[in-house]
């Protein structure tokens, strides 16, 4: 059987040159495991999954009209670029003090560098102090979660 370049995945139903198959599972070594006839016999595929999920969480001090990004190094965190940076949402907090999130799909096995900023109603933008923070990505469909405070 030939393995077509890219697989398309909706509502569990995928296709491969034109051949239609079932998505049975995604396994926990970051797989979509797939069935597919072909010449009348079912058969199980796996193929990759290229992303991860990544949780962004803040604990910031921000005042009314302040909000807070993540940028980094790859271009699902804008490249550096803090006119693209990634927003996170408000959760809750108490004063100034408040608990943000972001929940974003990144590449799967790859090595980020991020940092946070915090951005007011003027657009000026303040970056956290400190080196970058730096992590590597999970396996393809896994989720992480990024508990950070501001620096």
């Amino acid at each position: 059987m030939e393995i077509p370049a890219k697989v398309s995945v909706f509502n569990k139903t995928v296709e491969f040159k034109g051949k239609p198959g079932t998505l049975v599972a995604i396994n926990d070594l970051g797989f979509y495991e797939i069935v597919v006839e072909v010449q009348q016999k079912n058969h199980t595929v796996l193929f990759p999954i290229q992303e991860t999920t990544v949780i962004f969480n803040e604990a910031a001090d921000t005042f009314f009209g302040t909000n807070i990004y993540v940028v980094g190094s790859i271009p699902e965190l804008a490249s550096w670029n803090t006119g693209e940076a990634r927003p996170l949402t408000w959760l809750n907090g108490q004063g100034t003090r408040g608990n943000w999130r972001a929940t974003l799909t990144l590449p799967a096995s790859t090595f980020v560098e991020y940092k946070y900023i915090k951005k007011d109603g003027g657009g000026n933008v303040t970056w956290e102090s400190g080196a970058n923070r730096t992590f590597t990505t999970g396996a393809g469909g896994t989720t992480q979660t990024r508990n950070d405070s501001w620096k």
